[in-house]
């Protein structure tokens, strides 16, 4: 039964990281399983010196196939964020508005890693991640009509967020 699982996930890993790669126009990108030394609360995370998704294999066991879903659709946006800052860095025109763009550089630049209360609120109020936790929230509500969690310290930003993803069908 445990090999079952295991390559269901795998699959739907998979198969996230090529779909969102086609909403998001941009070449799929590698990903790779690690135990996080720390105990923090972070289970995945987008390596932007490697340009991969890390996801912790110990959660990956026990999380279910839409949470690895959510996590890897939440880090496919963190990279196509930094895309779109590549693309603006080069003086070209990135798809997303020049002020939004400048903001997610901002965010990437000076990147809070949620390790205590304060580093939390200050980490999950950030435009970068309030735009992958909109993009991961609309990409799983469309495709499995499944709500994810949003929490209420940013619910309405992350709502206004989706609104646009809605206008914008990709899906």
């Amino acid at each position: 039964m445990a090999d079952k699982l295991f390559i269901a996930k795998t699959k739907a890993i998979e198969k996230t990281l090529v779909f969102c790669s086609q909403i998001l126009k941009m070449s799929p990108i590698k990903l790779k399983f690690l135990t996080f030394e720390d105990a923090s609360d972070v289970f995945a995370a987008f390596d932007a010196t490697k340009n991969r998704i890390i996801i912790d294999a110990s959660w990956a066991k026990e999380a279910t196939i839409i949470e690895i879903i959510v996590a890897v659709a939440h880090e496919m946006r963190h990279a196509y964020q930094l895309k779109q800052i590549n693309i603006l860095n080069r003086n070209k025109k990135p798809a997303e508005p020049k002020n939004v763009v400048q903001q997610w550089y901002k965010d990437f630049e000076n990147y809070v890693f949620p390790k205590t209360e304060a580093l939390d609120a200050q980490y999950i109020t950030s435009p970068i991640e309030i735009d992958a936790l909109a993009f991961s929230y609309y990409f799983v509500k469309k495709l499995y009509n499944y709500d994810t969690a949003i929490p209420e310290i940013i619910k309405e930003s992350v709502i206004f967020q989706v609104r646009i993803l809605e206008s914008r069908k990709l899906i």
